[in-house]
């Protein structure tokens, strides 16, 4: 590796010469926007998206919890680690993870961690997406409005072989990247 060379994403602030929404939808919108690149303008379309957070719930038994919910975009049943929109401005994306975890899955948890910002498809959307990992005992949190016959809820062994083929879980990047 060369000397002085990092290798690692680098955050630019390119001079936006235009920028419009060509689209506005219900959760996210379409901008369009015009930049300028060394010296040369280019125009890209792309998903404004509010983003998101994702929760790896690990129970003592190297469990973790994954729900299920129809994704109408791929047509799917998708096993899922609970997840939500950060559609509450300004909210702090550790805060929703907390109410999400409790949304999706009635789980509370002691201990929150933030693993890592996952931008899930850079080409075509601003979608950032933080991973949190919830631990100390995840358990019911007494309301009970998330898990329903309609969005089961499964605990996914880690630590030994239970039958589950990983490579089943094609539709959702963020459970497969956690």
């Amino acid at each position: 590796m060369p000397q002085g060379f990092s290798l690692g994403d680098e955050t630019q602030s390119l001079e936006i010469v235009e920028s419009e929404t060509v689209y506005r939808g219900a959760i996210w919108d379409v901008r369009r926007e015009t930049f300028d690149y060394r010296g040369e303008k280019l125009t890209r379309d792309f998903v404004d998206h509010p983003g998101a957070v994702s929760i790896v719930a690990l129970n003592d038994n190297a469990e973790i919890m994954m729900i299920r919910q129809y994704r109408h975009a791929i047509r799917a049943l998708d096993w899922e680690i609970p997840a939500g929109l950060l559609d509450i401005p300004g909210e702090d994306p550790l805060v929703c993870a907390q109410r999400e975890l409790v949304e999706e899955a009635d789980l509370e948890a002691d201990t929150w961690q933030h693993l890592t910002r996952l931008n899930t498809t850079p080409g075509g959307s601003n979608e950032s997406t933080h991973i949190f990992l919830a631990t100390d005992r995840p358990q019911t949190s007494g309301i009970t409005h998330g898990i329903t016959p309609n969005r089961p809820a499964y605990w996914l062994s880690l630590g030994r072989q239970n039958g589950t083929n990983l490579s089943h879980f094609e539709g959702n990047p963020t459970s497969i990247a956690s």
